[in-house]
């Protein structure tokens, strides 16, 4: 009588995987390049769809004021994801507040800020990955935020260095801002109501 292992051996009969093939230095780099350009392609874009009339951005304006605190670029990214999705934080954020993800749910593409020592000086900037809403995340509720004026968020869009802002005055008839992805600028009439 013979003995079928098959079944007691981690992986029975199937192929055992080839490891996933090491990048060069080069190689990485040029990869995570490649990735960053597609981001901001994604955030030229959807800035592009919220400034092109008022009840977009008026719309995109809502979804600020109910989200946490977050850079222009995010806001957009999550806003053409999941604009549903209110509080958005890296795993790692969300872990040092000792909460974790539920089974079963994915994160969506998020720039996650960063900082790096150079020359001796202390740097900031981003690396690309991933994002999760409090949705979807186990834990303790987090603290009510207060809503913030339409002013205020305006503020905030204009402190954003990513996205520059000018005053234009010169704008087509009917058209109160418009999103120019060559210059990452938002061109906005000075003036106009907050209903607009």
């Amino acid at each position: 009588m013979y003995m079928d292992l098959t079944d007691m051996i981690s992986g029975g009969t199937e192929e055992q995987q080839i490891p996933e093939q090491k990048l060069t230095k080069e190689e990485y780099a040029a990869k995570k390049q490649q990735e960053r350009e597609e981001v901001w392609a994604e955030v030229d874009s959807q800035a592009q769809g919220v400034f092109q009339d008022g009840e977009k951005l008026k719309g995109f304006l809502d979804f600020m004021a109910e989200c946490n605190t977050q850079r222009t670029p995010n806001l957009l990214l999550i806003y053409g994801q999941h604009p549903d999705f209110k509080v958005v934080r890296s795993y790692e954020r969300w872990r040092e507040e000792h909460r974790s993800v539920k089974a079963g749910e994915h994160g969506i593409t998020y720039m996650i800020s960063t900082e790096y020592e150079k020359d001796g000086e202390m740097r900031r900037g981003y690396t690309i990955g991933k994002g999760f809403d409090i949705s979807q995340m186990s834990g303790k509720p987090l603290e009510e935020r207060p809503q913030r004026s339409l002013t205020e968020l305006v503020g905030v869009v204009l402190k954003d260095q990513s996205v520059r802002v000018q005053i234009e005055d010169n704008l087509p008839d009917k058209v109160q801002t418009q999103y120019n992805p060559r210059y990452r600028t938002i061109y906005i009439r000075n003036g106009m109501s907050e209903v607009t």
